[in-house]
């Protein structure tokens, strides 16, 4: 006993934990920067639209929260049309019609999105669904309720407007009618 090798100090063992260890920090290595490629496209795709200050945030997030969002783009990352579809349907914005159809990336893209710069959007995008969340809060269900139809009406096809803005609209505007109408029954 005393002269046989600890099988946790196994000299063998060592080697094939160290070898194992650097290919997985390899391995980790190029995930990180795959990752960080995706992040400083989404910036540049979604950097000239009129909305970017919310849609650059909400697209990190889905991909920073969401697997199936990262692994996709990740796919897709060589082929800049490709990804910017997927970019643009993931936050459900309408491309811009005086976008180009193939983005030139900068010296911007390329920087990388920092684990800092993350924390800060999706503070920001928290901190902007808090207030949000508390402007509904004060707001009769009603005039929530009003200002959907109305939205509703300015997007309908019909008039000339976004079929699937309208759709989205008239899906919040039926969920909330529900709602009011099952909260009245309970009553």
């Amino acid at each position: 006993m005393a002269g046989e090798p600890h099988p946790v100090l196994d000299s063998s063992l060592i080697d094939e934990m160290s070898i194992g260890g650097l290919l997985d920090e390899s391995v980790r290595l190029e995930e990180s920067v795959l990752i960080r490629r995706v992040e400083g496209m989404i910036a540049s795709m979604l950097g000239r639209h009129p909305d970017a200050d919310v849609l650059v945030p909400l697209a990190l997030l889905e991909v920073a929260t969401d697997e199936n969002h990262r692994s996709a783009l990740e796919a897709v990352v060589d082929d800049p049309h490709c990804f910017r579809e997927y970019v643009f349907g993931m936050v459900s914005a309408v491309v811009p019609p005086e976008a180009p159809d193939e983005v030139a990336l900068d010296d911007e893209a390329q920087r990388p999105c920092s684990p800092g710069h993350r924390r800060r959007i999706c503070n920001q995008v928290s901190a902007r669904l808090d207030e949000s969340s508390e402007e509904l809060g004060r707001v009769p269900r009603a005039e929530v309720r009003k200002a959907y139809l109305q939205l509703a009406k300015h997007y309908h096809p019909d008039k000339g407007g976004d079929k699937d803005m309208f759709v989205t609209l008239q899906t919040a505007y039926e969920m909330l009618q529900r709602t009011d109408s099952q909260g009245s029954n309970a009553v």
